[in-house]
């Protein structure tokens, strides 16, 4: 064998040694990124499939305590200690939770006025509780007129003024026909909770608000508010005001299909740039997201690798940090043990990649996202919490 052999074979030798080592950092790789999820829900309930999860927030000044909402129990988790029920509140439904940005002990939970074990749900009033001490006490400010008509779906604080309260409600005609129609509406305080107006959003063209299911408030100038909700013809029913809630308009429409079928189901804005709007909608079982740079007066797609068909996407979450980063739920089926996901896009909604990892598959029915002390943070059915590095996500 002459050396021009040995060196040729030497050289053979090297290669397939380089690409198998290659191959086994690939893998290697990959298996690390599988298992970027780990399990954040020490202390939660492993038995009552039936405890869904509302909401997942945690303090904006104090965020080593994260807080979680289901349709039974409030839930909190400080640092690295297990998440404890709350036993000084009802059980029933939490359906959403607003922090005072300034005074994370201050804290305003829409819940259920008594428990609702042995009745049904409509037969207990919703009520929102106010809490100055993290929890340890609680009074009621604000009581739905009408138990059966009224369902609380959202509330919020004005960010540069945290007296100032919105809160979103749906309301049926008949309380007593539970298919009757239904509208929303919206109620505000000045003075945190003390007292209490109705604001006319004065629905323009007939197209009233089956229900305000979101309130979005500009973080910059809190005089811009976005609502979301859906009307009586399943179309698109985005109202944005630029007077702090006096008067409102339709944003125009995002969807190029037909009228009928088209369902916002996430709004969210950049906080970096509020200009820049983010809408995900539900169009005749197709699901989208949709971009705006100028407040949603002009719209486009932004689902290049997340369109597909489904039935929600729940939750859209902008890194506040890096805010061209981009995350979503997408529920591909209202059966929790369907194969559902979440993606994240690293350039403002261009391009999307499924980060669901060892989430993916059957029985992930996840519900919303948390981004926090460098951890995207997902909740899904169960209730369970996920937790997963954010470097592992920034490339």
């Amino acid at each position: 064998m002459n050396n021009k052999t040995k060196n040729f074979r030497t050289l053979l030798l090297v290669l397939g040694f380089c690409f198998i080592l290659q191959m086994m950092v690939c893998v290697s790789a990959n298996a690390a990124y599988v298992q970027a999820w780990k399990s954040v829900g020490e202390g939660l309930p492993t038995t009552n499939l039936r405890e869904t999860i509302r909401f997942l927030m945690a303090g904006p000044i104090d965020s080593g305590t994260m807080y979680l909402g289901t349709n039974y129990n409030f839930w909190i988790k400080q640092a690295d200690k297990p998440w404890y029920a709350l036993k000084n509140l009802p059980e029933g439904d939490k359906a959403s939770l607003a922090i005072d940005p300034t005074k994370p002990t201050n804290m305003f939970l829409a819940a259920k006025e008594s428990s609702t074990v042995g009745k049904l749900p409509e037969d207990v009033r919703d009520v929102i509780y106010q809490t100055t001490d993290r929890g340890q006490n609680w009074k009621i400010i604000f009581s739905a007129e009408d138990a059966r008509a009224d369902r609380i779906k959202t509330i919020v604080i004005n960010p540069k003024n945290t007296r100032e309260l919105f809160v979103g409600i749906e309301h049926r005609i008949d309380p007593n026909d539970s298919a009757s129609l239904r509208y929303g509406r919206l109620f505000t305080s000045k003075d945190s909770g003390t007292t209490w107006t109705e604001i006319n959003v004065k629905w323009v063209e007939f197209k009233r608000l089956h229900s305000i299911e979101q309130i979005v408030i500009n973080p910059v100038n809190p005089q811009v508010i976005y609502l979301r909700g859906s009307d009586y013809w399943l179309d698109t029913s985005i109202y944005k005001s630029t007077d702090g809630g006096s008067t409102w308009k339709i944003l125009p429409s995002v969807s190029p299909w037909p009228t009928g079928g088209n369902i916002p189901t996430a709004l969210t804005i950049d906080p970096s740039n509020p200009d820049i709007v983010y809408l995900a909608m539900l169009n005749i079982n197709v699901l989208d997201v949709y971009k705006s740079t100028d407040g949603g007066e002009t719209w486009t797609e932004a689902d290049k690798g997340l369109r597909q068909k489904g039935v929600s996407i729940p939750c859209l979450l902008v890194n506040p940090i890096a805010p061209q980063i981009l995350y979503a739920i997408v529920n591909t089926s209202m059966e929790r043990w369907q194969a559902h996901g979440i993606y994240v896009s690293y350039n403002g909604g261009s391009n999307w990649t499924d980060i669901s990892g060892d989430l993916s598959g059957t029985n992930i029915f996840a519900h919303t996202l948390l981004w926090n002390q460098d951890k995207l943070y997902a909740s899904v059915w169960g209730p369970k919490v996920f937790a997963t590095s954010f470097e592992a996500h920034t490339s």
